[in-house]
């Protein structure tokens, strides 16, 4: 017992900032459609400039069109508007669709939540 102990506080340390505040969302996932880059190395050049942004926590981008998009971000850090505006400068992109959904804790994983192919009522690919 007295081994475990210190792991479990260790461990309890660790997810202590992963769970949300009483009351708020603490976290954002944001979905978006990525234009103006096609190729994937520019896709993944986008990634990491995210990445880099103080208060993103996951980012990942499709390599095939349409090129949606997911960031989570901690909202007392930042916001998608302030962490893509810099990237949008550099790399001439924007975003466009963009959906937010607060959330309460950080999800294992992210993958951005359209379908490559989007269909629409008549069962018709959108066009990107």
């Amino acid at each position: 017992m007295r081994r475990r102990l210190p792991v479990l506080l260790a461990l309890a340390l660790l997810l202590a900032p992963l769970q949300a505040r009483a009351g708020e969302h603490a976290y954002q996932r944001v979905d978006f459609q990525l234009r103006g880059s096609k190729c994937v190395a520019c896709i993944r050049r986008v990634i990491k400039k995210l990445q880099k942004e103080k208060g993103v926590m996951k980012v990942d981008i499709s390599i095939f069109p349409p090129y949606w998009g997911v960031v989570l971000l901690d909202k007392d850090k930042t916001d998608f508007d302030r962490a893509f505006e810099r990237v949008k400068k550099e790399d001439f992109v924007r975003s466009e669709k963009v959906e937010r959904k607060d959330l309460d804790e950080v999800p294992p994983l992210v993958i951005p939540r359209k379908n490559v192919s989007q269909r629409d009522d008549a069962g018709e690919v959108e066009k990107p």
